[in-house]
């Protein structure tokens, strides 16, 4: 098999720096690609067609995350690619909700924990499996794709962000102590985590725009 390429697509040339530093990517595995802006980075995926995992700023210049952002995962479905966010919007995020990327990634990630996902995804791409294409790709069962937990568990692990006991969810919930507990056991393997301070943090940075129950309601209503 041909060397993977990586391709990075920022527009700070130290943010890519940065980024292939994490990657520690080896010399004989290929090159290591960059790109400033939204045509660059097209200009790269077409340019080299055995392209396989890419990294891109969401703040890209000229990257529009509605249409551009479609048309870059339709274009290239085999490509793993993970995005870096500052901050999302609702109306972008209920956007990206639907698009099969590899991973969606907060900036202010803790660096190891950064490091260890893009080069485990990667890995994933080195190794030549595609990219997750069905429709009914459930991505809580892969650790490289956007968190997603039903709407109970998140409210659950909201309040549980908050500093709340179990006992104290439940009354608010309205649920059994011992339904909670479950709701907060699933939420820590969707998250990836081991205890509630990890929990929280998670939480915080991948999932806090899901709207808590009661606004759920006052929207639909």
């Amino acid at each position: 098999m041909d060397p993977i390429r990586v391709l990075i697509a920022h527009e700070d040339a130290l943010a890519r720096r940065y980024l292939i530093g994490l990657l520690d990517y080896p010399p004989e595995r290929g090159s290591c690609l960059e790109a400033c802006n939204y045509r660059e980075l097209v200009e790269q995926l077409t340019t080299h067609k055995d392209m396989r995992f890419a990294i891109i700023d969401l703040a890209l210049p000229e990257l529009v995350v509605d249409s551009r952002f479609r048309a870059l995962c339709a274009e290239f479905p085999g490509l793993y690619l993970v995005f870096l966010f500052s901050s999302l919007s609702p109306d972008d995020a209920a956007r990206l909700k639907d698009l099969r990327i590899a991973s969606l990634l907060a900036k202010s990630t803790p660096e190891e924990v950064l490091a260890k996902t893009l080069r485990q995804i990667s890995a994933l791409a080195d190794d030549g499996r595609d990219r997750p294409t069905d429709p009914d790709h459930d991505p809580q069962h892969s650790p490289f794709e956007p968190i997603k937990l039903t709407a109970r568990q998140a409210d659950v692990m909201r309040l549980l962000s908050e500093g709340h006991s179990n006992r104290e969810i439940a009354r608010r919930l309205k649920l059994a102590e011992g339904t909670v507990k479950c709701h907060v056991n699933a939420g820590f393997r969707i998250l990836g985590v081991h205890n509630r301070v990890s929990a929280a943090r998670a939480f915080r940075e991948n999932y806090s725009l899901i709207a808590p129950e009661s606004e759920r309601d006052s929207l639909a209503g």
